[in-house]
């Protein structure tokens, strides 16, 4: 049994997990389901969003509309309020370092690229995209495993160029982790944010108004942290249009 809400966790964000869970767990045990008392914080995410027994975690878009729309139930997806996005959608900054003479996207084919996977729809297949839309091969150097880590690759010169979540980028600034010396040149286009699931043996309505009552419950400066506006409810088909 597991509730997992690593996707945005950087340092300031973890007390605000821990007590948006608590009042979801409060929530669900007042209705009668066992939830676990505190959220892991496991670095084997395939294993997590797979666990039969699964009550809440957060993923990515891309394992969400690729093999996970299969396997779990959609809860609901965060709406952060991201500037140039509808409510529940998200969209990743291009980023370079801020000394590169290039900015006009054809200018950078083949460059070098950070990435932070390739399952990962913000920082892989919307660049993807984006580069295709501008007519331009980039070069994947640097496998890096997380948007910071990307960032830090191509503010010390190991890349030319990264895609980070628009979110995460709030999130490293507020936390302090953010670099300097990089620049944003252009955004990737919005989709669908990062949906939250549930085992299929669950009832996701139920976890679905368990968590905004957890979410109602936060105190101001734990919504601030979060930067978590609303829950909406997409269909499954707008991830896999996506």
């Amino acid at each position: 049994m597991t509730a997992w809400l690593r996707m945005y966790d950087q340092p300031h964000v973890r007390a605000a997990n821990e007590n948006l869970w608590a009042g979801t767990r409060a929530a669900l045990l007042a209705e009668g389901c066992a939830a676990p008392a505190t959220l892991s914080r496991s670095d084997d995410y395939w294993a997590v969003w797979r666990d039969p027994d699964l009550v809440l975690a957060q993923t990515c878009a891309l394992p969400f509309s690729g093999i996970l729309h299969l396997q779990t139930h959609l809860v609901a997806t965060p709406d952060y309020g991201l500037q140039g996005c509808p409510p529940g959608y998200y969209r990743s900054h291009i980023v370079v370092r801020a000394d590169d003479p290039r900015s006009h996207p054809r200018e950078f084919h083949g460059s070098k690229l950070a990435y932070n996977g390739e399952d990962s729809m913000s920082g892989w297949q919307a660049l993807r995209d984006w580069a295709m839309r501008s007519g331009i091969i980039l070069r994947p150097t640097r496998k890096t495993g997380s948007h910071e880590a990307s960032a830090n690759a191509v503010a010390k010169g190991a890349a030319d160029i990264a895609a980070i979540d628009a979110h995460t980028c709030i999130l490293l600034q507020k936390s302090g982790l953010w670099p300097d010396g990089l620049r944003v040149i252009d955004n990737t286009e919005p989709r669908p944010g990062l949906p939250l699931i549930t085992a299929t043996k669950r009832d996701p309505d139920l976890i679905r108004a368990c968590l905004q009552t957890g979410l109602d419950g936060l105190a101001a400066q734990d919504r601030d942290a979060l930067g978590i506006r609303s829950l909406v409810q997409f269909d499954v088909k707008e991830y896999l249009a996506a």
